[in-house]
């Protein structure tokens, strides 16, 4: 009989279960073809993938949920990018939230303007699958 047989139920370590490990991120682009490059592209990475069409539509999410990471596009209709990140970060209830832009365009004045609106970091689209992994995963570890 070892140590451990020899020991009562209450001595027993308890075990704790731990609160899932999952991140989550929203992801917000007009192209709904960009939001499947996404999740293809992040399918083995265990991130649960919330999505948005438009700059309304994800501060509709925010107000029900808070994602670890946004990932943003830039060029969206009605509210662009850089004016969908001012509002969240003036709004004190997730201001916190890393940002990661993306665009298309290779005007260096949208990423100055993006950093101070308050991203954490910039990508220019097409995006290779290694840079956006990287990108998220720095963006999550700096915050």
């Amino acid at each position: 009989m070892t140590q451990i047989d020899t020991l009562k139920q209450s001595e027993l370590p308890k075990v704790i279960e731990a609160k899932s490990m999952q991140k989550t991120l929203l992801i917000v682009d007009d192209d709904e073809f960009q939001h499947k490059i996404i999740s293809s592209a992040l399918k083995d990475m265990n991130y649960h993938l919330l999505f948005a069409t438009s700059g309304f539509e994800a501060l509709s999410i925010l107000h029900k949920t808070s994602p670890d990471l946004i990932l943003i596009d830039y060029m969206m209709p009605n509210m662009d990018g850089i004016e969908v990140v001012r509002k969240i970060k003036a709004a004190s209830s997730c201001s916190e939230i890393p940002i990661v832009m993306m665009t298309g365009t290779q005007d260096k004045s949208v990423a100055k303007e993006s950093f101070e609106a308050g991203i954490n970091s910039f990508i220019t689209k097409p995006i290779a699958r290694s840079a956006l992994i990287d990108k998220i995963k720095q963006a999550l570890i700096n915050g």
